[in-house]
């Protein structure tokens, strides 16, 4: 009994020494935790942002593109379709101008009937 006694009287002091401090297991916690934040801030900052500015730009560039050559398309198609419209005033022009000489005819004749 005695030797139990005195091993626990003298290895009582060590245990406190030796059992970790909660607070710097805090303080890895927290260093741990700052670390994970400040890895995912730097990988967010330098790989990710850039790779989806890239990703933007490209996919801006091809609708860009694709705006530039819808409207060389509806810029074609209208002057084409101004060059029929062009042409049919001017056959409706002519048309005109035939139809009024031939009323013209007419009404001299039946004027000398």
């Amino acid at each position: 009994v005695f030797l139990i006694a005195t091993t626990a009287t003298i290895t009582a002091p060590f245990a406190a020494a030796v059992a970790p401090d909660p607070t710097w297991l805090t303080g890895i916690g927290q260093l741990g935790a700052l670390g994970v934040l400040g890895w995912a801030c730097w990988h967010l900052l330098t790989k990710t942002v850039p790779s989806q500015q890239e990703t933007f730009r490209e996919s801006l560039e091809s609708v860009q593109e694709s705006h530039a050559r819808t409207l060389d398309t509806i810029a074609d198609r209208h002057e084409r379709w101004e060059e029929l419209r062009h042409k049919d005033s001017e056959r409706l022009d002519a048309t005109m101008q035939q139809m009024a000489v031939q009323c013209a005819a007419v009404q001299t004749k039946m004027r000398q009937e």
